[in-house]
């Protein structure tokens, strides 16, 4: 098999459910408001600076009794500059075409000399909302796109159109919200409502009295504002997270009717078909609590249900039909909870759903089903409520993500009124990021450091999001990405992950570093391998006006270990214990046996700062977060030790800038950047620093010609030239990434990384044969790189060059990186090619990879548990190239002992494939069955070879496939009075069980551990001719009911939560 890579999307949250009616329409149109047609001279001086400037403008909302209407807009706009030309070149209007059209009454631009140029209403054009164009989201949504004629600087630009909706909502009701414009010159500004006179109608607009009038049967209520204070050339605090509109309307007299009208929706829905009924039943099959079923059926529905969000019409807020959702495979927020709903029922496990407002500020005096745009799950059990989100697919059991954490979410109950209750604020559990380093730094000031970072929270979900979405060929460009927003600037190599889909466990990231040179290495000077703190900080001079968002409780902790080059020694700087009411954080340095070990660990005690206290704040963040770590001065290894003579005000307004990028103050790093360009524009990193400045501001043309700046000076910087190419991938210019990669690959011919993506680009484009040149001129730079010989190979086979594939391949059969020699040799089985030889290199690989583990302590570390699970891959390959040879008996042990090490997809086909050879059918059936739940590797098609496999060898004879865990868990007689586990580490051998010893948790259930050794472990299987020892981790769980010992997946088992 190939290297056990671990891969794969994350699905945004339920933007289908209960889009606000932020467009209401009607079949009555609404008055005309005339627009005036100039400003005085004083008004056009004082707006000069504007990009452009608003005279007017309206917006009329006309609703019928049935909840028909329309929306119209009205406005006059000076353009001032480019910016604004080319933003209103094209004039956008939203809507959703099952229920809703556009009318254009009028679209004008007026030129300074008085003539004007009309744009017809037939040049609109529709096209697909973005958010329609990008899956897994499927809607009517629209966007009617008209191109303003002869449009430029100087111009009014006078527009009149209406959204008109031709079916209601929800019937008879309607809701509506509007705030007023903060960040643009408004001279004149009017919201117009206009209701039946005979409708209930809540109108909310506290700090906002309207005039009110009746006319025609209507009620009329008009709000008059202007934003009038220019655009500040130093950007203001504004208040942040979301905030209350400042006119909200409602036809719903209370939160009861909103859950009835949702009820009325889902009616029916989550009734369990037969079909829901028996997949229930499977999914719970030997579990005895309701807990242990509930968590079984939220895995299956968060982890195997895609999230795919369809939305016309009313669809975008009813669900389909349960028994609809499993069959198909996917859903949005709405038909998730559906399904897990019916799972549940049909289990007797009653559950609720519960509408909650993703980003936005609930208004409880307003009921609206506009207050929502996302469904969760709610179960009420013991007197508590467990919350439950399948959308995220990656979240852990019971875990919301941050954005619907303490808010109140509106549970709509069977059989009693909807009720609003609050979300739990914290995670289920501790809230902690871990990153650990050990690096070796040479004489020459070249660091090689292996990095793992452990992730368990709120940082962990969005991680598992990008694992799951990257391909395995991407993940050291993910890996890469994430380092350098770190703060390291090397490179990233061989990345390793837990896989995504294991939500019960921490979720895990191995990668290997390097960077040359290490920190100020002509003056001996180095840091520590550790990230930034996430802690914000505050503008002093532009304090905040709302609370100061921390993200606690949460714990960060960072451990680094730099060996030295014999004879060298440090000074280390003094150790810091800060704490206040917001948080601590400790840091401690030692050197022991030549090696600087530096320890980290800040928590964060609370979840944000009142406003008002943003002084007392600040004096803890300058001490933890906003101050750098400090120079470790290393000693007995020659060089300049002096500090080179600079400019202070400089170094220390580099700092100050650095500083203010960590805590996200970009305009105050920016500021302090053009400083210091006119004191000295060619100070090293000024450009790169202003480029990641512009990047996370979105200003990617910026960015990119600052990046380009930089490198013209000091095109050495790996760091620099990743960024660069990442700011042209968020352009879409893979023209530009293509040069940027051939430039960087020029520029740094030891750098393996950038011919690699460069080929995976290429091949993207299906410029295969292109990708072919570019690994050969690779592999004449660095002709001992095997990695890059590798993937030479493989796109030699997949442009049908075999003989040559083969030609490049079989030395590498002699390397002495066995990950190498067993990567040729699989791919030189998957081609028939040299099978004696590539199994001879296999056999030598798995001998090595043996004799490296040995007999290891059962209690030892995380770096042989790896080996032990790369060396089940290395049995796949041997497996796999004696069954191509037609070596069947001798090819069973190794398919055997991998799969039931391993349960991975790949594996599970080989082995399934030898036994359908050796005409076992049913047992094949079996194994492909459960390898269609097994754990994903990304191998393109094999979902749907294992299923047309599971076809082939027919229905397997007695009944269902056990779960997966069942095959890895072992009962016990002994019982406990109360329920307990601990992680154990198992040394196996041949004959079954050779030591048991825990590693996690108290000592409390020791007494079992004689026991535990006595389970016959042999089905788990090493081959009989093997002298492996290999390390498996397990969970001892014991209750009233019993103890029972459960096998953790070896792809898992080098996670240190376990």
């Amino acid at each position: 098999m190939r290297r056990i890579d671990l891969l794969s999307c994350l699905p945004a949250l339920c933007v289908s459910f209960a889009l606000a009616q932020s467009t209401p329409t009607s079949k009555t149109p609404g008055p005309v408001v005339s627009v005036a047609s100039g400003s005085d001279a004083a008004t056009e001086l004082a707006y000069k600076d504007e990009a452009l400037v608003y005279e007017t403008l309206s917006e009329i909302y006309t609703y019928a009794a049935d909840g028909t209407g329309e929306k119209r807009t009205i406005a006059l706009m000076r353009m001032q500059s480019d910016a604004a030309v080319k933003q209103f070149t094209i004039v956008g209007v939203p809507f959703a075409s099952s229920t809703e059209r556009v009318v254009i009454h009028s679209l004008r631009v007026r030129h300074a000399d008085g003539s004007t140029v009309e744009t017809p209403a037939a040049d609109g054009m529709e096209m697909p909302q973005p958010i329609s164009q990008q899956a897994p989201f499927y809607s009517d949504l629209k966007r009617m796109q008209i191109p303003v004629r002869s449009l430029r600087v100087g111009d009014k630009l006078e527009y009149d159109v209406s959204v008109v909706r031709t079916s209601s909502e929800a019937p008879n009701e309607f809701w509506g919200v509007e705030t007023f414009a903060k960040n643009i010159v408004i001279l004149k500004q009017t919201v117009e409502l206009h209701v039946p006179q005979s409708k209930y109608v809540q109108v909310w607009s506290p700090n906002h009295k309207p005039e009110t009038h009746d006319e025609g049967g209507m009620r009329v209520y008009r709000w008059s504002s202007s934003q009038l204070k220019p655009t500040p050339k130093k950007a203001e605090n504004s208040p942040q997270g979301p905030q209350l509109p400042e006119i909200q309307w409602t036809t719903f007299r209370n939160w009861a009717s909103v859950g009835d009208w949702y009820r009325n929706l889902s009616k029916g829905r989550a009734e369990p078909s037969s079909a829901v009924k028996a997949k229930a039943d499977e999914l719970v099959a030997g579990l005895k609590t309701d807990e242990e079923k509930i968590h079984a059926l939220y895995n299956f529905v968060s982890l195997q249900v895609r999230y795919v969000g369809v939305a016309f019409g009313v669809g975008r807020y009813q669900p389909h039909q349960s028994g609809e959702i499993l069959l198909t495979g996917y859903g949005d927020c709405k038909d998730k909870h559906t399904l897990l709903q019916a799972l549940l029922k049909a289990e007797g496990i009653h559950a609720d759903p519960a509408l909650v407002g993703a980003g936005i500020k609930l208004n409880e005096e307003v009921p609206s089903p506009g207050s929502f745009n996302h469904l969760i799950t709610a179960i009420h059990q013991n007197g508590k409520t467990l919350w439950l989100d399948t959308t995220a697919e990656v979240a852990p059991y019971g875990m919301l993500v941050n954005t619907i954490r303490d808010t109140k979410g509106l549970i709509v109950r069977e059989g009693n009124d909807a009720l609003l209750e609050k979300t739990p604020t914290n995670p289920p559990f501790d809230n902690v990021d871990k990153f650990e380093a050990e690096g070796t730094l040479n004489d020459k000031g070249e660091l090689t450091a292996h990095s793992k970072l452990t992730l368990r929270g709120d940082t962990e979900i969005s991680i598992r999001a990008a694992v799951r979405q990257v391909a395995p060929v991407q993940m050291d460009q993910m890996m890469q990405y994430l380092s350098s927003a770190m703060g390291f600037g090397g490179t990233v190599s061989d990345t390793k992950t837990t896989p995504a889909e294991k939500t019960e466990e921490p979720l895990t990231l191995e990668y290997d570093y390097k960077r040359a040179p290490y920190g100020d290495w002509p003056n001996r000077q180095i840091i520590p391998l550790s990230p930034f703190l996430s802690l914000p900080g505050v503008d002093e001079e532009n304090p905040p006006k709302e609370a100061i968002e921390l993200g606690g409780p949460k714990t960060e902790i960072a451990i680094s270990k730099i060996h030295l080059p014999s004879g060298a020694g440090a000074k280390l700087p003094p150790d810091i214990h800060e704490k206040s009411e917001y948080g601590s954080l400790d840091k401690t340095y030692k050197l022991t046996n030549n090696t600087i070990i530096v320890e980290r660990t800040m928590t964060v005690a609370v979840k944000e700062v009142p406003a008002a206290d943003w002084k007392k704040y600040q004096t803890f963040f300058k001490v933890t977060a906003g101050r750098d770590d400090p120079w470790i001065r290393l000693t007995g290894l020659g060089g300049d030790t002096s500090i080179e003579d600079t400019d202070p005000a400089v170094a220390s307004m580099m700092q100050d800038a650095e500083n203010a990028g960590k805590r996200s103050d970009w305009q105050q790093e920016n500021a302090l950047l053009n400083q210091i360009e006119k004191l000295n524009p060619k100070e090293p990193y000024l450009y790169s620093m202003r480029g990641y400045v512009f990047m996370r501001q979105m200003k990617f043309e910026d960015a990119e010609s600052n990046f380009r700046r930089e490198l013209a000076a000091h095109p050495k910087e790996d760091n620099v030239w990743h960024l660069l190419v990442a700011v042209l991938q968020m352009r879409k210019d893979n023209r530009g990434v293509e040069k940027a990669l051939r430039d960087a690959t020029s520029s740094l011919p030891e750098e393996k990384s950038f011919p690699l993506q460069l080929q995976d680009l290429l091949t993207k484009d299906g410029r295969s044969e292109e990708a072919v040149s570019v690994m050969r001129d690779a592999i004449k730079r660095q002709p001992d790189e095997a990695t890059l010989k590798a993937q030479l190979g493989e796109l030699l086979l997949r442009t049908k060059k075999n003989d040559e594939a083969v030609t490049t391949l079989k030395p590498l059969l002699d390397s002495s990186e066995i990950s190498v020699v067993n990567s040729a040799a699989y791919a030189l089985s998957n081609a028939g090619a040299h099978l004696d030889l590539a199994e001879q290199a296999e056999r030598r690989a798995v001998s090595m990879l043996e004799e490296r583990i040995g007999t290891p302590a059962a209690d030892t570390g995380d770096g042989t548990v790896r080996d032990c699970y790369e060396l089940i891959s290395f049995w796949d390959t041997l497996g796999w190239i004696l069954y191509q040879e037609g070596k069947l008996d001798a090819a069973e042990p190794y398919l055997r002992s991998s799969w039931n090490n391993s349960y991975v997809q790949e594996i599970g086909l080989h082995y399934g494939h030898l036994l359908e050879k050796q005409n076992k059918l049913d047992e094949a059936h079996t194994v492909y069955s459960l390898a269609l739940l097994g754990t994903k590797q990304g191998v393109p098609g094999i979902g749907e070879e294992l299923a047309a496999a599971t076809k082939r060898t027919g229905k397997k004879k007695g009944g269902d496939f056990p779960p997966l865990q069942t095959l890895r868990t072992y009962p016990l007689k002994s019982k406990e009075k109360s329920h307990s586990y601990v992680t154990l580490q198992l040394r196996l051998g041949v004959g079954g069980i050779e030591d048991v010893v825990r590693i996690r948790g108290n000592d409390g259930l020791d007494s079992h551990l004689a026991e535990v050794r006595t389970l016959d472990l042999k089905s788990q299987g090493i081959p009989a001719d093997s002298k492996a020892k290999l390390l498996r981790r397990a969970i001892l769980s014991c209750g009233t009911s019993g103890c029972e010992v459960v096998l953790i997946p070896m792809e898992s088992a080098a996670d240190p939560a376990l």
